[in-house]
């Protein structure tokens, strides 16, 4: 293989025989132009409005959030090199996103790690792990595909978050 510039004519009739040379690019000069100035609490977020809200029984009570292992993120240099890095970092972001969310719309966020989730689903629900599991797994069964792991997660966390509210002072 050669270099060659992209979109060049000889690049053009044969592109699986070359690489390609592009411009340089500093991700993370990119990336930090498009973080807010301020505060992660500039998002905007719509909530549902109080028209639509009116007329259904049910109103939302709060918010479960699922947190990775906790680990500090690293220098955004170390996390453009490292693919596995780069997930970590979607997932941050998008917690940051729904905790913000959850907050400009009202709503207390319950933050569990994913780790620690059974035993603090068995704890504030008095069940067994072994009950929690399959009532989870039915709920998959009568809602049909996807039900994978992170949707039955969602759904114990979310069951602890219901029976919180249900009964304060439960941790």
């Amino acid at each position: 293989m050669r270099p060659l510039k992209a979109g060049s004519a000889e690049y053009c009739e044969r592109p699986s025989q070359f690489c390609v040379v592009l411009p340089s690019w500093n991700g993370a000069s990119a990336i930090e132009a498009l973080l807010p100035a301020t505060a992660p609490s500039t998002y905007s977020v719509p909530c549902v409005p109080e028209s639509v809200t009116a007329t259904c029984t049910q109103r939302p009570v709060g918010s479960a959030l699922l947190l990775a292992s906790g680990r500090p993120q690293p220098k955004l240099e170390a996390i453009l090199a490292s693919h596995a890095l780069i997930h970590a970092a979607d997932g941050e972001h998008f917690r940051v996103a729904l905790r913000e969310a959850s907050q400009s719309c009202g709503l207390a966020v319950t933050e569990i790690r994913e780790a620690e989730l059974l035993e603090r689903a068995q704890r504030v629900l008095e069940q067994p792990a072994a009950r929690l599991q399959a009532t989870v797994t039915s709920l998959g069964r009568a809602l049909g595909p996807p039900w994978t792991q992170d949707q039955k997660m969602a759904a114990l966390a979310a069951w602890v978050v219901l029976a919180r509210a249900d009964t304060p002072g439960r941790a």
